[in-house]
């Protein structure tokens, strides 16, 4: 029953910082990898027209888009997701896939011009934040497979 209600200051935080964690790390990630790799691609491109603001914010709802696609075989089978020990574990990890993604904004707005630096930057800005953190949590799932945890959602 203790575990069902805490009792302590200590444990009634800790349950609040766990109730605002779950569930937000990776939109967390994202949303700051986003904004950062558009500072990016405007330091490198300048400032920005509306039809380049449409085209950032359409890169990145595409590169959503076509991942699900094709981790969904065609939007026909769910989306899975790990136990809240891998999915803690892989979201810890995730200043990776941010720096790699912001990055990769950068390098994409430096090599193209126009709307195409501004709708490739935030593809694969997103691009690579998804599949790197992908990798963060198959890594994360890997250990915690290693050290004899519940891998799985339950």
């Amino acid at each position: 029953m203790a575990a069902d209600h805490p009792s302590g200051a200590r444990e009634r935080l800790d349950r609040g910082a766990g109730e605002a964690l779950q569930g937000n790390a990776t939109a967390f990630g994202y949303s700051v990898m986003i904004t950062a790799s558009f500072g990016a691609v405007q330091h490198e491109r300048g400032q920005p027209s509306y039809s380049d603001l449409l085209l950032y914010g359409m890169g990145a709802a595409v590169a959503f888009t076509a991942l699900e696609a094709l981790v969904t075989r065609g939007f026909r089978v769910a989306l899975s997701g790990g136990s809240d020990q891998v999915i803690t574990l892989g979201t810890a990890l995730a200043f990776v896939s941010v720096a790699a993604a912001i990055t990769t904004a950068l390098a994409v707005a430096a090599a193209l011009r126009g709307g195409a630096a501004w709708f490739g930057g935030a593809l694969g800005a997103s691009l690579v934040f998804l599949l790197i953190e992908s990798m963060e949590f198959v890594l994360a799932e890997w250990v915690q497979e290693r050290r004899g945890e519940p891998t799985e959602q339950r």
